[in-house]
């Protein structure tokens, strides 16, 4: 009996932490080049900007346009439509203000999981990137 409940917490314990090791890990995707905005080629996009991140809770890594490694922190929904706000600090003490757009519209129409855009206040400056979840 003893060595039953042994195994049992062993058992439960592993599987526990395995989701907590799953959890804290985070989850990775893999976005095309950059488009858009100030910067860009004759075509439209930041050449060489393709990149790998991660999202863990309310933090998503990625890089910019510039290629730099940018932390993002949640900041809020944009609205009902599944647009989440996220912002940036710079080591310089830029700010800069992302959307992420994971809307089911958004999944049905386009090829990828949800759109990264680096928003500015005049559109034209504004970029943005196309991902997948890994």
């Amino acid at each position: 009996m003893i060595i039953r409940i042994f195994n049992t917490k062993s058992i439960v314990m592993c599987l526990f932490l395995i989701l907590l090791g799953k959890v804290a890990i985070g989850q990775t995707f893999i976005c095309k080049d950059w488009e858009g905005g100030m910067g860009a080629n004759e075509n439209g996009v930041f050449e060489g900007t393709m990149m790998i991140g991660e999202k863990n809770g309310n933090t998503i890594k990625i890089r910019n346009a510039d290629k730099d490694n940018v932390i993002l922190n949640y900041i809020g929904k944009y609205n009902s439509t599944g647009v989440s706000l996220y912002q940036s600090l710079s080591s310089n003490n830029h700010i800069s203000i992302y959307a992420k757009n994971e809307s089911s519209l958004y999944k049905s129409i386009t090829l990828y999981d949800f759109e990264i855009i680096h928003l500015s206040l005049v559109s034209r400056y504004s970029s943005e990137t196309q991902c997948n979840y890994q």
